[in-house]
């Protein structure tokens, strides 16, 4: 870690439930708090789908393009700094490396991080740095960073008001983010045929569109907004669960509230049976299918930010 980017950080004792900063071998893990959503799921959903996720999550890499074009368009120079929330395995460490110096690299998933390391690029450069925290709770000094970006993050946290707050406050005046956020208008597709068919839904139903967008209301910072559809197709239903599940996203992460309210989705997430997979695909194929394929869509929010 270079002593520019260690200047970035909140101090930490390294003890075992602070977020730890991965150099080389040297790895802390964070021991996340329970809340009303589930951080510590989420973290073990990706880390399972770390492996594997450069080869599935084609529709991520295509929104994190989409976003650095528009980081592009909205002119940052060579900054000194950029904080990439929910970076994972650094996938887009070459083309953020044109708008900074140095990159900081936050996930909450410990394994996305180790595959981050073993990246060649990253590995080799020595303006990269990665860090296992959380996106609502930066370990990051405040004003200290020149550009924030994130793509497909930002929709596991608990709230939107607070997840903004934190890039606000860690952002520099004058500095920008670019913020790609994976909207509850999301995979209508399967939420309408789980509900045809009379079963809760087995994926999460994150926040709305309209619910960032006031959220950012009151920062005192220049607000542009914009939503955007993405489909991926697949030859059966099966298939397009599994192109959910494969890269860690559809770790149920609602904790109830109370143990007569049991999330009773969370009973049935584990396994879906012959019948359900017969009478999804039942409802999918009459309303949902696009030539031979069935359509998926993620509807993503992008907010630019000027402080």
């Amino acid at each position: 870690m270079s002593a520019a980017n260690e200047t970035l950080l909140v101090e930490h004792n390294n003890d075992e439930n602070e977020p730890g900063v991965l150099s080389g071998s040297s790895i802390n893990k964070q021991k996340l708090n329970t809340q009303k959503v589930n951080k510590r799921k989420v973290a073990l959903g990706f880390d399972k789908a770390a492996w594997q996720y450069n080869s599935l999550a084609t529709i991520q890499d295509e929104i994190a393009g989409y976003g650095i074009d528009i980081l592009q368009n909205m002119n940052v120079n060579k900054a000194e700094n950029l904080l990439d929330i929910g970076c994972g395995t650094a996938r887009s460490f070459t083309q953020l490396n044109n708008f900074a110096a140095q990159i900081l690299g936050i996930d909450i998933s410990f394994n996305m991080l180790q595959q981050a390391l073993l990246n060649n690029t990253a590995k080799k450069s020595t303006s990269f740095t990665v860090i296992n925290g959380d996106a609502e709770s930066l370990p990051v000094h405040s004003c200290s960073i020149a550009t924030v970006y994130s793509s497909m993050a930002l929709q596991w946290c608990q709230s939107p008001k607070q997840a903004l707050a934190e890039v606000y406050r860690v952002l520099k005046p004058s500095g920008k983010a670019l913020l790609c956020i994976l909207t509850g208008e999301s995979f209508t597709e399967l939420q309408r045929g789980w509900h045809h068919i009379g079963l809760p839904s087995r994926i999460n139903m994150f926040h709305s569109s309209q619910s960032w967008i006031d959220a950012a209301d009151g920062f005192n910072c220049q607000l542009k907004t914009f939503t955007k559809e993405f489909v991926s197709q697949h030859k059966n239903v099966l298939s397009m669960l599994r192109s959910i599940k494969q890269i860690g996203a559809n770790t149920k992460i609602l904790i109830a509230p109370n143990s007569e309210t049991l999330d009773k989705s969370n009973k049935v997430s584990h396994h879906i049976g012959k019948k359900e997979l017969s009478d999804l695909s039942f409802y999918l194929e009459n309303q949902n299918k696009v030539g031979e394929a069935f359509t998926l869509t993620y509807h993503v929010l992008f907010l630019e930010i000027s402080k």
